[in-house]
């Protein structure tokens, strides 16, 4: 194997974000979740919907493609409070579901991971 790795085939998060009560607020991917939740972070500061958020359940898989594919599976099954839109790109893929190489859970108020670069 040569090259370096692109974003594509980079391993790739896909987490939960859920209330204190177990209701499911977001899901979305990141290569780098510390950059993502201080993303989301910022939100929670101005009053937006993370101010409410709780634990996170954090899934690595190999790539990038199989991360977005168990993300649009994911939004469409689960029907997250806050997303808003889900690309149709996966829709006609009849592939099984992709396999997390791991599962982590986590709290919002508390997170200090150091996950991505």
């Amino acid at each position: 194997m040569s090259g370096s790795l692109t974003a594509d085939n980079r391993p790739t998060y896909l987490y939960r974000i859920y209330d204190d009560e177990g209701a499911l607020l977001y899901i979305g991917i990141a290569l780098n979740l510390n950059s993502r939740m201080n993303q989301h972070r910022k939100h929670w500061r101005n009053g937006e919907w993370y101010r409410t958020a709780g634990p996170i359940r954090v899934e690595l898989y190999e790539d990038r493609t199989s991360a977005a594919l168990a993300e649009y599976r994911a939004i469409n099954k689960e029907q997250p409070i806050h997303n808003v839109a889900n690309e149709d790109q996966y829709k006609d893929i009849t592939t099984p579901d992709p396999v997390p190489l791991r599962t982590e859970e986590h709290n919002a108020g508390r997170w200090r991971m150091s996950y991505g670069s």
